[in-house]
């Protein structure tokens, strides 16, 4: 199944690759979470642009580059869109970095409310509330 990716959440994207933070935190709520998968050890929360920023600020000081590319719409309803999205860089070490990951986004209007990462597609649609 493959549904239409909203502009807004493909501006995001494109902002984030590029490293342009005020206009990716645009697109989020100002008490916006982003959560991280839950197979990390620590499964942090972070809550409004603040904590947010700072996730994206740590995250390309240990980058030299990255590019996210949002991929299939594996669920676009109502309030609730799981993407799987890919993500390609270089580390400031020169260590080459691709991974990809399924985003579960919530939406207010248009802008994003919560958003976590699963490192499977199958938990992804489960926490979504589907199933394969």
């Amino acid at each position: 199944m493959s549904e239409e990716m909203p502009s807004f959440l493909m501006r995001s994207y494109e902002a984030l690759s590029r490293g342009d933070l005020d206009a990716w935190l645009d697109t989020y709520t100002p008490d916006a979470e982003l959560r991280d998968p839950p197979e990390t050890p620590d499964g942090q929360v972070r809550r409004g642009h603040r904590e947010i920023r700072d996730w994206a600020e740590g995250m390309l000081e240990m980058t030299e580059e990255w590019h996210w590319t949002p991929g299939e719409v594996l669920m676009n309803q109502a309030d609730v869109l799981v993407v799987h999205a890919h993500m390609v860089g270089r580390s400031r070490s020169n260590f080459p970095l691709d991974f990809e990951i399924f985003h579960l986004f919530r939406i207010e209007g248009d802008m994003v409310a919560s958003v976590q990462g699963f490192l499977d597609r199958s938990s992804a649609l489960e926490a979504a509330g589907l199933s394969e």
